[in-house]
């Protein structure tokens, strides 16, 4: 359920990290958001009530107005919130874990490039790279998705060039 909270909250660009990725409009910001500079949920909880309604329970929840009925509101406000703050407190482990998986996938593809890779190397890289990558996506910091792809394609132009020589020979099977 809360998967599709969220993609209600990012289709309706009321979620919170790509709020807080707006230049600052003069909103109040979370207290309890542990200095991550996410807008307070107050002001755009209320805003997601009806597409999310609508995502959950279809049309047939809404009146003929598209507005979810007065006694429903506050248990789907209470829904989002808790999308909300499980974003909140996500966003804060993910900006703890990112610098350190940059570094575990930087240095694991340096170690690859040392000599001749072997297949734990490559699928070493692989999974550090795509665990970097995925925080990054989380966080929607383009600095930090462009350069784990970028490591991607340089692996993917290894990989091409260990196939094209024949990988029995250059690709170390341990």
């Amino acid at each position: 359920m809360h998967n599709r909270i969220v993609k209600v909250l990012s289709a309706e660009g009321l979620h919170p990290i790509t709020l807080a990725m707006i230049p600052e409009k003069g909103w109040v910001h979370d207290a309890n958001d542990k200095g991550l500079g996410l807008p307070k949920s107050s002001s755009y909880v209320p805003l997601a009530v009806d597409p999310v309604a609508r995502a959950l329970f279809g049309y047939e929840a809404l009146d003929r107005s598209g507005r979810l009925p007065e006694a429903f509101r506050g248990p789907v406000q209470t829904l989002i919130q808790r999308t909300w703050t499980n974003i909140r407190n996500q966003t804060k482990r993910n900006l703890d874990k990112i610098g350190g998986a940059e570094e575990a996938a930087r240095k694991a593809f340096e170690d690859l490039l040392k000599g001749v890779p072997t297949k734990p190397q490559i699928r070493a890289v692989i999974h550090k790279v795509s665990k970097w990558q995925l925080l990054a996506q989380n966080l929607q910091t383009t600095e930090n998705i462009a350069k784990a792809a970028e490591i991607l394609d340089e692996l993917h132009s290894i990989m091409s060039g260990l196939e094209g020589k024949g990988s029995a020979t250059q690709l170390d099977p341990e």
